[in-house]
């Protein structure tokens, strides 16, 4: 739904396939916005973060910033779909009191340029100021660990960059929904999770 108020897919739906990232953007992201960041968001990224088989020298770090961050309603000042800038727009822009986390997002296609990540973490340099800055890829597991082998050294040391698979966040979800936290939802949290789960397992 949130993508179609930002134009992303057009009114005829001739954009529309089942490949469209803009689309599984706002429907996971949209979703995830109606529930407390602490039981959402937090511990979805934060459990993808940690199963990652990939040696990511900055996630614990961002595990940290991520943990640490006081928020529970999440409010339409805390995520941004879309942000436009001069060097171009993240896909999703989560802002905090403790840090700012910029979100890139692909499903099934590569990067639109060589340079893009690092236009990406201009833009969150820009727009987080002083707050610590996380930049985090999200994308299928083969493509997320070739593309952080190819960058984590070109981005800026001012920047934590990190990635979280589609696997890692459906398996992180499923977790949450099947561990001892489980009961703790609401009978609609637990369906918009539920939701969620099934759309990335299709």
């Amino acid at each position: 739904m949130v993508e179609e108020f930002y134009g992303k897919i057009s009114r005829s739906g001739s954009n529309l396939s089942d490949n469209l990232e803009d689309k599984l953007t706002g429907d996971f992201f949209g979703t995830l916005r109606y529930m407390d960041f602490c039981d959402g968001l937090q511990p979805i990224l934060c459990g993808a973060l940690r199963k990652s088989d990939e040696p990511q020298g900055a996630s614990q770090t961002a595990i940290q910033l991520i943990e640490n961050v006081n928020c529970t309603n999440m409010r339409e000042e805390h995520i941004k779909f879309w942000p436009k800038h001069d060097l171009g727009e993240l896909d999703v822009l989560l802002e905090f009191d403790n840090c700012c986390i910029g979100i890139e997002v692909k499903l099934n296609s590569g990067l639109s340029s060589d340079d893009q990540l690092i236009r990406e973490a201009e833009i969150l340099c820009d727009l987080a100021k002083d707050k610590e800055k996380i930049l985090l890829f999200i994308a299928g597991h083969e493509s997320c660990v070739s593309v952080y082998r190819a960058y984590k050294d070109d981005i800026g040391k001012d920047v934590c960059f990190v990635f979280a698979s589609w696997e890692d966040i459906l398996q992180s979800m499923k977790d949450l929904l099947n561990g001892g936290n489980g009961s703790k939802y609401t009978s609609g949290q637990r369906l918009m999770i539920s939701d969620l789960v099934k759309l990335l397992t299709r």
